[in-house]
């Protein structure tokens, strides 16, 4: 059961279930660790490493601090029966079978080779990765950047490819017209 609802592509939309709008976010640190978790389900991130990409020009213990005072931020955001955010001493993840992303979705399509998996892939693909959004943290941009060259060269090639099977389909459902004369 989908519980948290994010679209990263074309922009960034995150909504909860059974509520209207976006949930009020302290920050868009908030914001950007919740995507930074979202984008890598599965996975276990190390507060040290969390700590590293959002808060790299402090000190470590300050910045550990501010992992926990956001992480603490997000809880109250996010539903806790059963928690979305999960957080052990030393790590930190998102409960994958809760959360939808667009971004997911359309990778998930995009490997798909059929007709209607990439017409939907294109769908999906509203525009660059989490358009218009930034941090002044350089490896959360570093990180970014990656993630939009990656999404949008896979949109280029989903495009191509859905491109070429549509053409193939007319060719093979065209009737054949007799030649003119001339």
């Amino acid at each position: 059961m989908t519980r948290l609802k994010i679209d990263v592509l074309g922009g960034l939309q995150i909504r909860l279930a059974g509520q209207q709008g976006s949930p009020a976010f302290p920050t868009r640190k908030s914001k950007a660790i919740l995507v930074y978790l979202a984008l890598s389900p599965g996975m276990l991130r190390s507060r040290a490493q969390l700590a590293s990409v959002f808060w790299e020009r402090s000190a470590e213990e300050q910045a550990r601090a501010s992992l926990r005072q956001t992480l603490s931020s997000l809880r109250r955001i996010l539903p806790n029966a059963p928690p979305l955010l999960r957080a052990e001493s030393d790590a930190v993840w998102l409960d994958e079978p809760s959360v939808e992303v667009d971004a997911l979705q359309f990778r998930r399509l995009a490997t798909d080779r059929s007709a209607a998996s990439l017409a939907n892939a294109v769908a999906l693909y509203r525009g660059v990765l989490l358009d218009g959004f930034g941090l002044r943290e350089e490896p959360f941009e570093q990180w970014m950047i990656l993630e939009r060259r990656w999404f949008h060269e896979r949109a280029v090639d989903v495009l191509t490819e859905l491109a070429g099977t549509m053409n193939d389909l007319a060719r093979w459902t065209t009737p054949l017209l007799p030649q003119a004369e001339y």
